[in-house]
């Protein structure tokens, strides 16, 4: 797949967040979340990974998701299944891609192809996130991200880490 990473360059309010989410459902099955080490989780966030149950796949340690490596400091990673129910729930909770912070909720919404691959990163405590579209993809979801993505220029190494593996950037 030859995937190109985009941007945000405009902060996506409440409206424009449930717009884009809507938007890359069609091309996700599964998403994960985080839970850093040390830095707790408030009844909102134990509600809302609940509520999530049915979906969730796997809870595993780790120190690397999409857009992060951690050094030292582990965290659970929690890979569920994305369908209408699950995407509705995402939507409920929050109004931003980085509002997914702790210690209200779990941390770093991303969401995966069927193939594992990345199609959108967020970094919430940074307040960063890409995704990354093929161009037919980028055509797809342009009537939701009009004003949000563009383009971002990445070194070719980059680039074919993320693409190949769905994994860091090397942040």
């Amino acid at each position: 797949m030859n995937s190109k990473e985009f941007e945000f360059i405009a902060f996506p309010d409440a409206d424009r967040y449930r717009g884009l989410l809507r938007a890359l459902e069609e091309l996700a099955a599964s998403g994960s979340l985080v839970l850093r080490d040390g830095l707790g989780l408030e009844a909102s966030g134990h509600a809302f990974l609940a509520e999530l149950t049915p979906w969730i796949v796997s809870r595993e340690r780790g120190s690397e998701w999409p857009g992060t490596e951690l050094s030292e400091v582990a965290a659970e990673i929690i890979r569920f299944r994305l369908d209408p129910v699950s995407m509705e729930l995402l939507l409920r909770p929050v109004e931003s891609l980085y509002a997914w912070e702790q210690p209200q909720f779990p941390e770093d919404l991303c969401l995966y192809r069927g193939d594992g691959s990345v199609v959108l990163a967020t970094i919430a405590h940074e307040r960063d996130a890409f995704v990354l579209l093929t161009s037919e993809e980028a055509m797809a979801v342009e009537p939701e991200t009009r004003g949000l993505l563009r383009l971002r220029q990445v070194p070719p190494a980059c680039a074919r880490a993320s693409d190949s593996s769905g994994g860091s950037r090397g942040r």
